[in-house]
């Protein structure tokens, strides 16, 4: 029986055979693997076990205190205090459930993969019957939202930040889509501009400040550079040897070290406001004839959202998706789609005219 105990009735004569009729079976049972002894051990001590020797030394330091945080502030306060053979479906679903707040389900849904990977174990080590998080649908969470360039936008940022130190890098992350982290940690050995490509290798890890190894095969990849993105980035290698950098990473501070994510996130607000006016101005004509100019908020996005710009222009630009795909990690082409499903629209109208123009239809 799934999570249950499975009863056996047995006949005999007398107690003593019914006995030892009993004990034959159980260990028919044991060494069959079909039976487990009732383990009293609580979810909240298994998952720090679990947490000490299964992921602690199998991912990256990040992704290790997110699952710390997702045990200690969320499952052990919500199931900690059930032993592993008493947990259920019911339980799990319940601990799972709350508001649809995006920010809450997207918690919800890391605590769901979390225990689930964590049971899977539990079952291996004979520690559970089943994984009872199987039987439990994952919580959803609603697309985020994120907002890319225009190409104008991205031709005026360009035009006017010219002369900033990480110019090369604001490039780059627009024309390669590179995340933040890889960008970060790409070094000189890692830059091939003879052969006009560079190679995906390491990201830096935000707290410890460390070149940390890209763990996905889909991760770890090549991409390759135009002659616009080699000419900047060799003016960039000079620039970087001029202030004693010859053989560190393309992006370090000015003293050499690796750049923190906080402190390019404030540069790049800084780019931001001097790339375009803190506040657009719109004349608008009213159904009555009156005129008024509404102040209108400055163009504000993450440095993330440059990756999706950067998608985003290479799809508008007819480039294959599996192309994209490749050139921004994913694991998968139905990722990307999925991801920028709002450009297809347009990339559907695009291939019919492309068809008829090829069969000179019309």
């Amino acid at each position: 029986m799934r999570g249950g105990t499975q009863r056996i009735t047995i006949y005999a004569k007398t107690a003593r055979e019914a006995a030892d009729a009993a004990r034959r079976e159980r260990i028919k049972h044991v060494d069959a693997g079909g039976y487990k002894k009732p383990e009293r051990k609580t979810l909240a001590v298994f998952l720090e076990q679990w947490l000490r020797d299964v992921a602690k030394p199998s991912v990256r330091p990040s992704t290790y205190r997110s699952y710390e945080g997702i045990v200690r502030n969320h499952l052990t306060p919500a199931l900690g205090h059930i032993q592993l053979m008493k947990l259920t479906p019911p339980l799990v679903a319940r601990a799972l459930s709350g508001d649809e707040d995006a920010g809450a389900a997207r918690t919800r849904q890391l605590a769901y993969i979390v225990l689930r990977s964590a049971l899977d174990v539990a079952v291996k080590w004979d520690l559970a019957n089943v994984n009872v998080a199987s039987a439990v649908e994952k919580p959803r969470v609603a697309r985020a939202e994120f907002s890319v360039l225009t190409p104008d936008q991205v031709n005026t940022l360009l035009a006017k930040i010219r002369d900033d130190r990480l110019f090369t890098l604001y490039l780059l992350a627009i024309f390669t889509g590179l995340r933040q982290g890889e960008l970060l940690a790409l070094a000189w050995a890692d830059v091939n501009l003879d052969d006009c490509r560079l190679e995906v290798r390491y990201t830096l890890e935000p707290t410890s400040l460390e070149r940390v190894e890209v763990k996905t095969r889909r991760g770890r990849r090549r991409v390759d550079l135009s002659p616009t993105l080699v000419t900047e980035l060799r003016a960039h290698r000079q620039r970087m040897l001029a202030e004693g950098h010859p053989h560190s990473l393309v992006f370090p501070t000015k003293g050499g070290e690796p750049i923190k994510g906080s402190t390019l996130g404030h540069e790049w607000k800084r780019v931001l406001a001097r790339a375009f006016d803190r506040h657009a101005k719109v004349t608008i004509t009213t159904a009555k004839g009156n005129k008024y100019t509404p102040v209108r908020p400055l163009v504000d996005i993450r440095f993330h959202d440059l990756r999706h710009t950067a998608a985003t222009l290479m799809l508008l630009a007819g480039v294959h998706p599996k192309v994209v795909s490749e050139r921004l990690g994913h694991a998968t082409v139905a990722m990307t789609l999925d991801t920028y499903s709002h450009v297809l629209p347009s990339l559907q109208s695009d291939t019919t005219l492309a068809i008829e123009r090829y069969l000179a239809v019309g």
